[in-house]
């Protein structure tokens, strides 16, 4: 179980390089997503960190079941001279922009079918949506084989 928390902490450090609009310090605030082994093993899992100017603490998932994590392990002075480079702007400006173009407003955003969900949804919920669009949308026509005259 350490080893699977530590992979996450630094999974969840390195997803905060890449955030956009982030408030604050980018280590301090809250990731909410899935981790797992596979795709087909997903676990949801909200962390909540905290920057105290000389070290990373938080709670992963908070609440009865909480996992503490007392400190992180973090290279200030690499991390610092990583995230001021910038060298990851192009790409976040480029995915915000597109993101604004197609109507995303937060994040998460799902896009199913044609409409945009906005917000942490569950799995069933998510399901559900998935399964109430393939009711009503027809099935995709069959592959034909195609003649040429002679």
């Amino acid at each position: 179980m350490r080893n699977a928390v530590a992979g996450l902490v630094g999974f969840v450090l390195a997803l905060s390089v890449f955030a956009a609009g982030q408030e604050g310090h980018p280590l301090t605030g809250t990731w909410s997503g899935d981790w797992g082994p596979s795709a087909a093993q997903r676990t949801h899992i909200t962390m909540v960190m905290t920057w105290d100017g000389k070290s990373v603490s938080g709670t992963i998932n908070p609440g009865p079941d909480a996992i503490p994590v007392d400190t992180i392990g973090l290279d200030v002075a690499k991390w610092e001279t990583c995230f001021d480079a910038r060298k990851y702007q192009p790409r976040i400006n480029a995915n915000l922009a597109d993101g604004l173009r197609r109507g995303v407003g937060s994040t998460p955003t799902f896009v199913i079918g044609n409409k945009l969900y906005a917000g942490m949804r569950s799995y069933d919920e998510l399901k559900r949506i998935v399964d109430s669009i393939a009711r009503v949308s027809p099935a995709p026509a069959a592959a034909t084989a195609s003649t040429t005259k002679k």
